[in-house]
């Protein structure tokens, strides 16, 4: 009968989901959870689904009542993002300080690094350790565009503009389809006083990523409105002028306007 019961409310669920129906799934997927506390697929699914409605409290509940000792490297990065975007920045902090030593010696480590290291240099908080953390991951795992990304937004915390230019050409460089990161070297270029340039690399961070509301916010602030590439302009009409719409020409176009 239990049995019955889960599979029920797990495919009711797994249904509203796909509807969209979001709270819809979370209520079922929680009846799972009330009496099969251990449903693995139950767990990830709810907290998938409280992310995506932003209930961070409710994420927070749902991953503490595992107990501590059995939290993986990813459940706590898990309870220290839900717990920074809920405002509890010190929660956060001591969630991605145990990240970081649960996970040294695997392959999470660097990811551990950034993620903390991002997260301080975001706060403004203990900047020196933000640096040192970022630089590790760059050493342990180079060219990656987030983390090099990670190190340039330090050193625009630090006030050092010109490294922070030098680190985020890079990261564009290494993922020029990024939204964030041009959105990152637009605040970079104002930093440097280079209004026209900035302007330019929040155009590019609202073409990539239409949903980046502070990309949009200072380019409104300069008079500026999303330009789309003049390969989806009006939008494709025919299958074949969708396929044409590839991720090649949004590279070729962030080179062509930053490089």
């Amino acid at each position: 009968m239990k049995e019955v019961y889960v599979s029920q409310h797990l495919n009711a669920g797994v249904a509203a989901l796909q509807s969209g129906k979001t709270r819809e799934a979370a209520t079922e997927l929680e009846r799972v959870l009330e009496v099969e506390p251990d449903h693995l697929e139950a767990r990830e699914l709810l907290l998938t689904t409280l992310l995506q409605n932003k209930q961070y409290d409710e994420v927070i509940q749902v991953l503490g009542k595992r107990p501590p000792a059995d939290r993986t490297v990813q459940d706590l990065f898990l309870l220290a993002d839900a717990s920074d975007k809920a405002g509890r920045v010190n929660d956060a902090e001591t969630f991605y300080r145990e990240a970081v030593e649960r996970a040294k010696g695997t392959p999470q480590y660097p990811v551990a690094l950034n993620n903390f290291g991002y997260m301080l240099a975001n706060h403004g908080r203990n900047l020196p350790e933000s640096l040192r953390l970022l630089t590790e991951a760059d050493r342990l795992m180079p060219n990656q565009g987030t983390i090099v990304d990670s190190l340039s937004w330090v050193y625009y915390r630090l006030g050092d503009h010109q490294r922070a230019l030098t680190e985020i050409d890079r990261a564009c460089r290494l993922a020029p389809t990024n939204g964030d990161l041009h959105y990152h070297r637009g605040m970079i270029l104002l930093g440097l006083g280079k209004e026209a340039d900035a302007a330019t690399a929040f155009r590019l961070a609202t073409v990539l990523d239409p949903h980046n509301k502070e990309a949009a916010t200072q380019l409104q602030r300069r008079g500026g409105t999303a330009r789309r590439p003049a390969s989806v302009a009006g939008g494709p009409k025919k299958p074949w002028e969708k396929a044409a719409q590839t991720l090649k020409d949004l590279v070729e176009r962030a080179r062509r306007e930053l490089f």
